[in-house]
C-alpha cells in the first residue's frame, strides 16, 4: 500500500528525509523523491504536506522542476492553509525558486503547479485512495494523515508531540491497522522534544497506554545523532507489546506489515529460522500476486537484496537461444542506480556463456553459475583469482564503489531448466560495511530463488499466453486480408485509431479530464478493435467485395453491354431489309430509315451508359431513375428464337439499389457480421482482465438511439470504450482508399456526415466534437491521400 522512501529525521549518511509514496502517482511529504524514484517521478500528481519543515518539502522544488517539459498533468499539492502560505511566500516565490504555479507549460499553456487548501477531518478519495488530515500537536501549524484503501488504513502521525486525538482515531476506528508515529529524540533529551514538539519513547509509551486495542506500531523520524539511544529504549520490555520495528527507508508496507524484533534490529543483522521463514511466505506471496513481467523482475532483485541485506544485485535472463545471459536488472543502493526492469534499459553487452571457440565461458562467475546450476560465494572479488572481475574493477573504478561478497544463484524452474541468475553484492553488516555472505545466507537465497522462480516461470508464461494471443489476432487479420482485399487493413487501421483515440482521452486535462486508462484498459481497447469484424469470416466473400451492383464473380454489366449489342444489330437488321425494300429513288423515306436506325443505336448507348453509371452505387438513385430502369425491364430481345426481357428480375432488383452496391437480402448478411462477432467472442473464455472485449467489439455498430445492431443497444448501455470504437471504425470507413464500392471521402464530407450522425443522436456528440477539436483526427491523416485533406465541416449542434 505505501512505500517509504525516507523516514529519518533528519539527513546523514545512508539517511533520507521523510517521504511516502502512497500510489505511483500520490506522495506524503517530499523529502526524498528524485533519488528514490528518478523518472518515475514524472507520475506524480498529488503531493499531501504535513507541514512546511524543510526536510519534509526538500524535493518539491526539483520534483515539478527536473522533467517539467515532460509532464502531462499539473502537480498539485495539498496542505493546510498555513503550509500553503509558506511555500508561496518563502519557497515559489520567485527568488529562492521560480514561481511554477504561474509559469506556463511551453506546450500545455498552462501552470503544472497547483496548490490545494485542505482541512483536517475532510476527507479525499484519489484513485481509489481515502486520505484524510488529521490534526497534529507541533510547533507549527501540522497535521497527520490516515491513508485507507479497501477498507484498511494506516495513521501517519506526522510530526507531532503528545496527542490525545491521534488516539482517538485510533481507538474509534478499528479500520486503522498499523499507526506510523514520530518518535524525535531519546528520553534523556525530553526539554527539547518539548521545545521542538516531538515525541521521546518516554512520552509514546504515555499515549500508548490510552490505547484500547492491539495495532501494528513503527516509530520513524529518528534523530540519526540519537538513534542508537532511541533504539536501546524502544527495544525494552514496555515496548514489546507493541513495537517490532522502527520504520526504514525501501520498505513496502501494507496496513498490516510483519516486522522484526527491535532486539534483532539493534543487536545483530541476521534473522531467526522463524522469521526467516515467515518472510520468506510473505516474500512468496508478493512475487505469486505479481503477473507483470517487468515489474516481477524487479520485485525479485529487490526482495533478494532486502532479505540477504545485499546493498547491491544484478539479475540475468537466460537469452532465447539458451547462450547467452542478458542484463535485465541492476541496482547499487549505495549509488542510487537503478536500471532495467521498469527504469532506464540496460545498455550492458550481454555474457556469453561459450566462447568463440564452443568452451563453457568458465571465467566468468556468472556463466560459471548458469553452466553448473549450483551457488557460488566469493567472500572477496578482488581475491578471486579463478574468475574474470575486469568488469567489477571497471565498474568500481569509475564510480568509486568497492565490491567485496558476492553470492550467485541460479534461477531453476520445476524441471530444474535455467531461467536466470541473480547475483547479490556486498551483504551489510549493522554498521554498513561490506561483509561476505553466510552459508546460511546460501540456503536463504536459494529458497528465496525457488520461490521467484516459481514466479518467473508462471510470468514467462502468462507473457508467452499474452504472445500466442496477439499472434492469433494477427492470424484472424491475415486471414480477413487473403478473404477480402480490404478487411484485414480494415481491422489493424480501426484498432490503431481507437488506441489513438483512447491514449487522447487519457492524456486530456479538458473534456474528459476524469477519464483514465490503465495499459490492461488500452490494450483491452486494441484488442476489442482487431476482434471487432472477427463475424465477417462467414460473410460470402462476393458480398464482402461487391464493387458494383451487378457484380457476383464477375460484373454483370458486361452481359447487359452484349445484349445491346445484340439489340444494336437487330435494329441495323430491321434498318437493312427496309433500305432493300424501299425504292432507291425515295430518298426521303430512306433517309428517315437511316435517322430512325441511328437514333436507336444512340438511343441504345445512352441506355447502357445509364445502367453503368447506375451499376457503381456512386450516386443515389432518384424515383425517376428507379422507374426508368424498371421501364427497360419491360423491353425483350430475341435469343435462340425466344423472345426474352432485357433485364432479369434479379438484375432489375441490383440495379434499383438506391445507394451504395447491397441489395437488402446482402446488406442484412453483411450486418449479421456484428452478431456472429458476438456469438463467436461470448463462446471464448477470456481471463477478467479481458471481459469488457465482447461488449466493445461487439456493440460496434450500435447507435445511441437504440438503431443499431445487432442488440439494439441505447446510449445509456453504451460505454466511453464503446463510442470510442464506433467512431473509429467510421472514420476509417468514410475515409478509406481501398474500398472496390465507392470513392474515399474528403474530411468535409466525413465531417458532414459524422456532424449529421451526431446531431441525429446517433453517435457521441462529445466524442466527435473532442476528436475534431483536440488534432487527434490530424494523427491518422497519413492514411489519407493528399486528394482528400480539406478544410473540416463540423457543425455539430
Amino acid at each position: 500500500m505505501i512505500k517509504v522512501l525516507g523516514a529519518s529525521g533528519s539527513l546523514d549518511k545512508n539517511k533520507e528525509c521523510i517521504s511516502f509514496l502512497v500510489n505511483q502517482t500520490i506522495l506524503i511529504d517530499a523529502g526524498n523523491v528524485m533519488r528514490a524514484l528518478g523518472q518515475d517521478s514524472l507520475k506524480i500528481e498529488h503531493v499531501f504536506l504535513t507541514h512546511s519543515h524543510f526536510d519534509h518539502i526538500t524535493d518539491l522544488p526539483f520534483l515539478i522542476e527536473t522533467h517539467f517539459e515532460r509532464r502531462e498533468r499539473p502537480l498539485k499539492i495539498y496542505g493546510l492553509n498555513a503550509t500553503l502560505e509558506v511555500l508561496e511566500a518563502h519557497l515559489f516565490n520567485g527568488v529562492i525558486w521560480p514561481r511554477f504555479q504561474e509559469i506556463d507549460h511551453p506546450k500545455l499553456g498552462h501552470p503544472m503547479l497547483e496548490f490545494v487548501e485542505i482541512e483536517c477531518d475532510q476527507t479525499l478519495q484519489i484513485d481509489g485512495i481515502d486520505i484524510t488530515p488529521i490534526s497534529a500537536n507541533h510547533s507549527i501549524e501540522a497535521c497527520g494523515f490516515i491513508v485507507k484503501q479497501d477498507n484498511q488504513g494506516v495513521l501517519i502521525s506526522g510530526d507531532t508531540f503528545e496527542n490525545p486525538q491521534l488516539i482517538d482515531y485510533l481507538n474509534q476506528d478499528p479500520t486503522i491497522k498499523t499507526l506510523l508515529i514520530d518518535v524525535s529524540f531519546p528520553s534523556s533529551m525530553d526539554k527539547l522534544a518539548q521545545q521542538s514538539k516531538h515525541l521521546t519513547p518516554a512520552r509514546l509509551m504515555g499515549m500508548l497506554e490510552q490505547l484500547e486495542r492491539p495495532l501494528t506500531i513503527r516509530p520513524y523520524h529518528l534523530k540519526p545523532a540519537y538513534e542508537t539511544e532511541i533504539l536501546a529504549e524502544l527495544s525494552g520490555a514496555d515496548f514489546a507489546p507493541w513495537i517490532s520495528k522502527v520504520l526504514e527507508t525501501g520498505e513496502q508496507l501494507t496496513a498490516q506489515t510483519s516486522a522484526m524484533s527491535m532486539e534483532q534490529m539493534t543487536l545483530a543483522p541476521d534473522y531467526s529460522s522463524e522469521e526467516k521463514l515467515a518472510s520468506l511466505l510473505k516474500i512468496a506471496q508478493a512475487l505469486s500476486a505479481e503477473t507483470h513481467l517487468e515489474k516481477l523482475l524487479e520485485m525479485i532483485l529487490e526482495q533478494a537484496m532486502d532479505f540477504s541485506n545485499a546493498d547491491a544485485g544484478t539479475l540475468y535472463q537466460l537469452s532465447a537461444d539458451r547462450q547467452e545471459l542478458t542484463f535485465t536488472v541492476v541496482q547499487n543502493r549505495s549509488l542510487n542506480i537503478k536500471m532495467g526492469g521498469t527504469q532506464t534499459p540496460i545498455l550492458w553487452d550481454n555474457l556469453p556463456l561459450y566462447l568463440e571457440n564452443g568452451e563453457p565461458n568458465l571465467k566468468m562467475v556468472a556463466a560459471l553459475c548458469a553452466l553448473d546450476k549450483q551457488v557460488i560465494n566469493i567472500p572477496d572479488v578482488y581475491a578471486a583469482d579463478a574468475f574474470d572481475f575486469s568488469g567489477t574493477r571497471k565498474f568500481d573504478e569509475k564510480t568509486g564503489y568497492r565490491s567485496v561478497s558476492m553470492l550467485v544463484i541460479p534461477l531453476l524452474d520445476r524441471n530444474q531448466e535455467l531461467l536466470g541468475i541473480l547475483q547479490l553484492i556486498n551483504k551489510q553488516d549493522p554498521a554498513g560495511q561490506a561483509i561476505a555472505f553466510s552459508k546460511q545466507d546460501q540456503q536463504s537465497a536459494l529458497a528465496l530463488a525457488s520461490q521467484a522462480a516459481i514466479s518467473l516461470n508462471n510470468a514467462l508464461l502468462i507473457q508467452q499466453l499474452e504472445d500466442l494471443f496477439e499472434s492469433v489476432l494477427s492470424t484472424i487479420s491475415k486471414a480477413l486480408d487473403e478473404k477480402c482485399s480490404f478487411s484485414g487493413a480494415h481491422v489493424r487501421q480501426v484498432a490503431e485509431l481507437s488506441e489513438l483515440i483512447a491514449n487522447g482521452i487519457d492524456q486530456d486535462q479538458s473534456v474528459y479530464e476524469d477519464v483514465h486508462y490503465s495499459p490492461e484498459e488500452l490494450h483491452t481497447i486494441k484488442v476489442a478493435a482487431l476482434l471487432h469484424d472477427v463475424g465477417k469470416i462467414t460473410t460470402p466473400e462476393f458480398i464482402m467485395q461487391k464493387a458494383t451492383k451487378l457484380e457476383r464473380v464477375t460484373d454483370r454489366i458486361e452481359t447487359i453491354g452484349e445484349r445491346i449489342e445484340i439489340l444494336k444489330r437487330d435494329a441495323e437488321i430491321r434498318f437493312l431489309d427496309a433500305q432493300l425494300q424501299t425504292p432507291k429513288r425515295d430518298e426521303n423515306a430512306l433517309d428517315a430509315l437511316q435517322k430512325t436506325y441511328q437514333d436507336e443505336v444512340i438511343e441504345l448507348d445512352e441506355t447502357y451508359d445509364f445502367l453503368k453509371q447506375s451499376n457503381t452505387g456512386n450516386d443515389y438513385l432518384s424515383d425517376a431513375e428507379i422507374a426508368a430502369i424498371e421501364e427497360l425491364a419491360k423491353r425483350t430481345y430475341q435469343k435462340n428464337g425466344e423472345t426474352v426481357p432485357f433485364l432479369t428480375p434479379d438484375e432489375v432488383l441490383n440495379l434499383c439499389i438506391r445507394a451504395g452496391t447491397l441489395n437488402q437480402s446482402e446488406r442484412a448478411k453483411i450486418m449479421d457480421h456484428a452478431r456472429v462477432s458476438l456469438e463467436i467472442l461470448q463462446s471464448l473464455p477470456f481471463p477478467r482482465k479481458y471481459n469488457r472485449i465482447v461488449d466493445i467489439a461487439a456493440n460496434h455498430h450500435e447507435k445511441l438511439d437504440g438503431s443499431g445492431y445487432p442488440r439494439g443497444l441505447r446510449a445509456e448501455q453504451l460505454t466511453l470504450e464503446d463510442r470510442i470504437l464506433i467512431l473509429a471504425d467510421l472514420y476509417e470507413a468514410l475515409s478509406s482508399q481501398d474500398r472496390p464500392y465507392k470513392e474515399p471521402h474528403p474530411l468535409s464530407k466525413i465531417t458532414q456526415i459524422l456532424s449529421s450522425m451526431a446531431n441525429d443522436g446517433l453517435i457521441d456528440k462529445t466524442l466527435v466534437k473532442f476528436f475534431f477539436d483536440s488534432g487527434l483526427y490530424k494523427e491518422f491523416n497519413k492514411r489519407l491521400k493528399p486528394s482528400q485533406i480539406d478544410d473540416i465541416k463540423l457543425t455539430i449542434n
